[in-house]
C-alpha cells in the first residue's frame, strides 16, 4: 500500500507539470494555425486543457476567431469569429495595460476582411506596442512583435526604425 501512495507523490507533480501550457509552444501553434487548420484545431484543443490566465484567455480567444478561417458553414465562421472577439475584448478589458494581450487584437484585426466591422483599434494597439516595446522583457514576445512589424506593412518607416536599435 504505501509503495503506490509513494509513487503518485512522485509522480503527482510531474503529471501536472506536463499540463502546465507553454507560452512559447502557444505562440508557435498560433502564428501555424492562420496557414493550417491542423494546427488551428491543436490550438483549441491545447488552450482548453491549459489552466487559464489572462495571456492564454486571450489565445483561445484568438484561436477561436483563426478557426472561423477553416469552417465551411458561414453561420459556423460568423459564430466562431463573433464568440472569439467578444471573448478578446472582455480579456483587453479587464487587462488593458497587458502588451501580449493588445498584440493579438492587432494581428487579428489587421489581418481580417473589412466586412466584419474589426479595426478600430489598429491605431490605437500601434502606438500601444511601440510605447511599450522597451519594457517587454519576455524575449521571444519580443521577438514576434518586432517581426510583425518588419513584415506586416501596417507600420510605416519612422516606426519600423523606431524598434531597429
Amino acid at each position: 500500500m504505501i509503495k503506490p501512495l509513494l509513487y503518485f507523490l512522485f509522480f503527482a507533480p510531474l503529471l501536472s507539470f506536463a499540463q502546465e501550457c507553454e507560452l512559447f509552444e502557444i505562440r508557435e501553434l498560433y502564428e501555424k494555425s492562420v496557414l493550417s487548420e491542423a494546427a488551428s484545431e491543436s490550438l483549441v484543443q491545447d488552450l482548453t486543457s491549459c489552466p487559464k490566465n489572462n495571456i492564454l484567455e486571450g489565445y483561445a480567444a484568438a484561436a477561436h476567431m483563426i478557426s472561423a478561417k477553416h469552417a465551411w458553414n458561414p453561420i459556423r465562421k460568423s459564430s466562431l469569429f463573433f464568440k472569439g472577439k467578444h471573448s478578446l475584448e472582455a480579456t483587453i478589458l479587464r487587462n488593458f495595460e497587458e502588451v501580449e494581450l493588445r498584440f493579438l487584437r492587432l494581428t487579428i484585426q489587421s489581418s481580417v476582411p473589412s466586412f466584419l466591422g474589426y479595426k478600430s483599434s489598429i491605431s490605437s494597439d500601434k502606438k500601444y506596442i511601440l510605447a511599450n516595446y522597451f519594457s517587454i522583457d519576455d524575449v521571444d514576445l519580443k521577438t514576434r512583435i518586432k517581426s510583425f512589424i518588419l513584415n506586416s506593412g501596417y507600420f510605416d518607416q519612422s516606426e519600423i526604425k523606431y524598434i531597429q536599435y
